[in-house]
């Protein structure tokens, strides 16, 4: 867990009484992330590459760490704040696989076979709700 108790005690300093921090991470829990490991070594990793770009791994403001939410949930309450909401989401829906696809140094057939394969995912996802991304809302306590 990368979030320390140093972090979410900066939010609570910053916070006014009551007020409100919204989280939106990575879920360790969700599919893809369970699958991508596999991925990777199936495709004797030709297939590290797009599984980065869809996460923006090469992006500035990328995500080094994923997060449960019962875990990050506790750190938070034993800082001062209560959670006042928490779920799951997909971090990409089936529309914008598109503009992320264009990212990736594959050629066309590829682009299209993996957009399916992420389609399916994505399904399953959220069918199973296991998606990739957790929110998290919490209150200032104290």
């Amino acid at each position: 867990m990368s979030l320390s108790p140093r972090i979410s005690s900066t939010f609570h300093s910053i916070l006014r009484e009551k007020g409100l921090l919204a989280l939106r991470l990575p879920d360790v829990r969700g599919l893809l992330p369970s699958l991508a490991p596999w991925i990777y070594k199936i495709s004797l990793g030709r297939i590290g590459s797009p599984l980065g770009i869809i996460y923006q791994i090469d992006w500035h403001s990328k995500h080094y760490y994923g997060y449960d939410c019962g875990i990050l949930g506790r750190l938070l309450e034993k800082n001062g704040f209560e959670v006042v909401d928490s779920r799951s989401e997909n971090s990409f829906d089936y529309r914008s696989l598109d503009l992320r696809m264009d990212y990736l140094p594959i050629k066309r057939i590829a682009r299209r076979i993996a957009k399916g394969v992420l389609g399916v995912v994505l399904f399953l996802a959220r069918a199973l709700k296991k998606e990739d991304e957790l929110v998290l809302i919490a209150r200032k306590t104290i």
